[in-house]
């Protein structure tokens, strides 16, 4: 397999999968019939700009693109740890509280809103709660745990 195609591969892989080491890399490349040596892997990593992201206390690789995905997140996380007093779901919808008069549901809204989360459809904001929609109820169910998990962080 040539350099070109092999990045590729690297890519994809990185995307869909959580690598944490080098190893595992050559291991899970070697799994799709491409033999290559750490030293390359090395180099691939390097010329990819490959990063490592910590998320629930493992370290795995991730692309520039997908780093900027986490750091979106991340922030998400944090404005909901800071400012969201409760959640509750009604059918593919959550209602999230805020304190009262905090005014910081628009925020949130917006935050979400350009986040690419791929469960919420939209959201509607007042002074103090947001409307969440989601396609399904199982997307809803995924962004209240989402949400119940930042808080607790």
């Amino acid at each position: 397999m040539n350099r070109e195609k092999r990045l590729e591969l690297i890519k994809k892989i990185v995307d869909s999968e959580k690598i944490s080491t080098q190893e595992e890399l050559l291991e899970t490349l070697k799994k799709r019939g491409v033999n290559a040596t750490q030293a390359t892997i090395s180099r691939d990593i390097k010329s990819l700009g490959l990063f490592k992201s910590m998320k629930n206390g493992t370290k795995y690789y991730i692309t520039p693109y997908k780093q900027k995905e986490a750091k979106k997140i991340n922030k998400i996380q944090e404005a909901i740890h800071d400012n969201v007093t409760s959640v509750e779901r009604i059918a593919w919808l959550n209602i999230v509280r805020m304190p009262l008069n905090s005014n910081y549901a628009n925020a949130l809204g917006s935050l979400l809103d350009t986040s690419n989360i791929p469960e919420i459809v939209g959201t509607l904001a007042g002074n103090d709660t947001l409307v969440i929609i989601s396609k399904s109820e199982d997307d809803a169910a995924k962004i209240k745990q989402f949400i119940l998990e930042s808080i607790d962080n």
